[in-house]
């Protein structure tokens, strides 16, 4: 009972610092006190915004940290028993408290001034204030001192634990200056590393290179490395000192090292606080919407929204929830042929299929790895799921098995497509670390044969509905832009759509008949194919690319005799064109007919069809509208493009709960106050945009 209660007074425990007999540290995002054998702690701030990277001063005298009241990130100073605190800095970007100076100042780093996101550099700011003090080190995440003026900078030292493994160019390192010339040299240590301590004669660091970040020392040189702790299920974080101790994190608690004893142990620490990021809370749906997927029959809607699965209809009846209803989290929900449910979950500590069917959940207890994609079959029970393990898997929920269908040393397969007939399966496959092929998985005999040559980025593949051709986008259109401020060249727009004949000696894709002058009539759409044939011989040579040029197209999928694409504009990295970040990109049909694309949607982030490509739901921000692919909302047609919601269960858009009608020019205007004519594209002389009434 007793540890029953101290479990339950248990919080998430981070970002710890010592000084002597005192531990502080961040949790709830507020900062606890608590002495270093353990114990009850006591909180210390209870501000309106975030705070961490709380460093005590060497004579426990002053708590130096980073808070958000003000909602920029800023460097604050308080007493460390508790107390006002007050604001040391006005910069605006990211700052890190990392320490103090020997002489009792603080110490921090910020990529203030800086034009490069994570470039971070050093200043020291006085107790009393004033302007920080820029230290001539170049780029430093982290500085500790040493004896004799000695110093050591960690460089791209963040937290290996959010990138676990990570060996790329960016990965932490080391310089040490131990004899306080100023002059600096890199350690030559394996793995990423962080949080580098000069204590004693030694250089102490957090580093994974043995696969899980552990505490480890080395002599100034690089030299005599040593492991000091045994972590193997969870990073050791976030590590600081005293010169005589290290404290750091590890999991959701704090662990006290001894270099005297060689020793770590964990602190037994209790938080009696209200868990205010845990409690109950409601919050709007639209804001955490994740993926969506819609009903084979286009009437009802599946989506995860802040990790829980929900089904509605597009218009009739509530909104039902599946699964358990908190501690876990969903993802990937689809409908199946049949109309029941499959989504992943990680309630048992790792991902796994749930079904729903019938009233009743079960798990495919298989291992499938972290899910990044998955598609249920149309016609049977069965699902392709590719993982982070650069495998394409095949799930038959019938007999409980899973099978590798491929698997790339390069790349992950993130874009998969089923065939009407259920009977091929399609995927990109990564050749190579810079390119990607098409690949074609039959299910009766378990060939695979390759759509495209491998030799360009091909990916986002999708069925024509009639099963006459595999569409696919792929970055092989190479016309350089130059420069506008480096003498330079480069591919923002490469990319085209492109289709593949899945029947040798068929109709040349964009070459209409002839029709006179008599005006089109549309033809009935067609039916669905009722099985797909391929002929393997000379398929990669059977590939055609779209009159159209080229752009950022995101994704693809074929209606009756159309093909529909998202195209988006290029985007600044950092978003200060003055426009923001990205923008939604817009919805294109292209007809096969007239050889004609048009713009349907002006404003579109993503979409959703049913299976016969009779029902569509788009995506916009915060969003979904449901739509008929085969009209376009023109002003002559004067269509609504309704937003979803449930009638009398609640909203899953942000839109407000009356119906109104899109332009293509962006105007509005309201079904529900009638006798307004008048449209605008956002303008205030619109009474509809404004709220009043006409």
């Amino acid at each position: 009972m007793a540890e029953s209660r101290l479990m339950s007074a248990r919080g998430y425990l981070r970002q710890p610092s010592i000084a002597g007999e005192a531990i502080v540290f961040v949790c709830d995002d507020d900062l606890w006190r608590v002495d270093a054998a353990g114990g009850v702690a006591r909180r210390l701030t209870a501000g309106l915004g975030e705070v961490g990277t709380p460093a005590l001063s060497p004579d426990g005298r002053f708590l130096a940290y980073v808070a958000r009241d003000e909602q920029h990130p800023e460097v604050y100073l308080m007493p460390a028993e508790g107390g006002p605190a007050r604001r040391m800095t006005w910069l605006g970007p990211d700052v890190i408290v990392r320490g103090w100076t020997p002489e009792g100042a603080i110490l921090f780093v910020t990529t203030w001034g800086q034009p490069f996101f994570r470039n971070y550099r050093a200043f020291t700011l006085g107790t009393d204030g004033g302007l920080p003090s820029l230290l001539p080190f170049g780029q430093v995440n982290h500085l500790s001192y040493g004896p004799r003026g000695a110093k050591v900078i960690g460089r791209n030292t963040a937290d290996p634990a959010r990138w676990k493994r990570y060996r790329g160019g960016t990965a932490g390192a080391i310089w040490v200056d131990a004899t306080g010339g100023g002059e600096f040299k890199r350690l030559a240590l394996a793995g990423n590393v962080t949080s580098p301590m000069w204590l004693g004669n030694r250089i102490w660091f957090l580093g994974d290179h043995e696969g899980v970040g552990n505490l480890y020392s080395c002599s100034p040189d690089g030299g005599d490395l040593r492991r000091h702790t045994d972590h193997a299920d969870y990073y050791a974080r976030h590590a600081a000192t005293d010169g005589k101790r290290v404290v750091y994190q590890c999991a959701a608690d704090l662990w006290l090292f001894d270099p005297t004893r060689d020793e770590t142990r964990r602190l037994e620490i209790e938080v009696r606080a209200h868990r205010t990021q845990a409690a109950r809370k409601f919050v709007p749906p639209a804001d955490f919407l994740g993926e969506y997927a819609l009903h084979p029959e286009g009437h009802s809607l599946v989506a995860d929204v802040r990790g829980k699965l929900y089904s509605f209809a597009l218009w009739e009846g509530a909104v039902r929830q599946h699964g358990a209803p908190d501690a876990v989290r969903f993802r990937h929900g689809r409908w199946l042929a049949d109309g029941s449910l499959v989504a992943v979950c990680d309630v048992s500590g790792e991902e796994r299929l749930h079904v729903f069917a019938e009233g009743a959940e079960r798990t495919l207890d298989a291992d499938i790895g972290r899910v990044v994609a998955m598609e249920a079959s149309p016609k049977a029970k069965l699902v392709a799921i590719a993982n982070h393990r650069n495998e394409v898997l095949l799930a038959d929920l019938e007999k409980d098995t899973v099978q590798v269908v491929a698997r790339s040393e390069y790349g992950r397969s993130e874009s998969l497509a089923w065939s009407p007939d259920g009977a091929w399966l399609a995927f990109a496959l990564a050749t190579t670390p810079r390119t990607t092929t098409v690949r074609l998985y039959e299910i009766a005999s378990g060939r695979t044969i390759s759509a495209t040559t491998g030799d360009f980025r091909d990916y986002a593949p999708a069925f024509d509905p009639e099963g006459r051709y595999l569409y696919f986008l792929s970055a092989r259109t190479f016309d350089p832009v130059y420069d506008s401020v480096h003498f330079d060249l480069s591919f923002p727009r490469a990319t085209r759509p492109y289709l593949v004949a899945l029947q040798a000696h068929g109709a040349p894709p964009f070459d209409p008949g002839p029709r006179g002058l008599a005006p089109r009539e549309d033809k009935p759409a067609a039916a669905a194919a009722s099985s797909v044939r391929i002929d393997a011989d000379g398929l990669e040579g059977r590939v055609a690319a779209f009159p159209v040029p080229e752009g950022v197209y995101r994704q693809i999928a074929g209606l009756h005799g159309k093909v529909l694409w998202t195209l988006f504009e290029p985007a600044g990295a950092h978003g200060r064109g003055g426009l923001g970040g990205e923008r939604p990109g817009r919805l294109e049909c292209f007809d096969f007919a007239s050889v004609h694309r048009e713009t349907l949607v002006e404003r579109i982030d993503s979409f959703s069809l049913s299976r016969d490509a009779r029902t569509m739901v788009m995506r916009e921000g915060r969003k979904l509208r449901r739509w008929k692919p085969a009209r376009s909302p023109t002003p002559r047609r004067r269509k609504a493009i309704p937003s979803i919601r449930g009638n009398r269960a609640g909203s899953i858009s942000s839109a407000c709960a009356r119906r109104s009608t899109r332009w293509p020019n962006g105007g509005r205007c309201c079904a529900r106050w009638r006798g307004c004519s008048e449209i605008s594209s956002g303008s205030p002389t619109c009474r509809a945009s404004t709220g009043r009434r006409p």
